[in-house]
C-alpha cells in the first residue's frame, strides 16, 4: 500500500493467504465469463472485496470501478454508498490477443489495481 491515496495500490501479492486484510478489502478481482471471436465480445466480471467483503457505508465505499481493454477505459460504473455493491458485469469488444484489467476508487484508501489477464 506504498501509495495508498495517491498512486495505485496493488497487493503485495496476488495470493489471498498472503494478504492483509486490507488488501483483502480492496482486491480488484477480474475474470473473463465469456469470449466470442467471431463477434469479438469478452463477457468480463469485476468485483471489489471478493475475499473479505468491503464496507459499504456513506463513511466508506468504493466509488467507481473502471476496466480497461489494451491500456484504454472501456467501462466506468459509479457506485452508491449503502446502495450497490461493488460488481459489475459488462460486454467489452476485445481480440483474442487482448489483455484486461481493472481499477476500482475506495473514497478513504484510494485507487487499486487488479492484475492483468488475457482475454483467452
Amino acid at each position: 500500500m506504498n501509495a495508498l491515496l495517491y498512486g495505485v495500490n496493488r497487493p503485495r501479492s496476488w495470493d489471498p493467504v498472503e494478504m492483509s486484510d486490507a488488501e483483502k478489502k480492496h482486491h480488484v478481482d477480474v475474470d473473463v465469463l465469456s469470449f466470442d471471436e467471431e463477434k469479438q465480445l469478452a463477457r468480463v466480471r469485476v468485483e471489489v472485496g471478493k475475499y473479505l467483503k468491503h464496507p459499504n457505508e456513506p463513511s466508506h465505499f468504493i466509488q467507481w470501478i473502471e476496466l480497461c481493454v489494451d491500456d484504454t477505459p472501456a467501462v466506468r460504473v459509479d457506485f452508491t454508498a449503502s446502495l450497490a455493491h461493488p460488481s459489475v458485469e459488462v460486454l467489452v469488444h476485445a481480440t483474442p490477443s487482448s489483455t484486461i484489467f481493472a481499477k476500482a476508487r475506495c473514497n478513504l484508501h484510494g485507487t487499486w489495481m487488479s492484475k492483468r489477464i488475457s482475454v483467452q
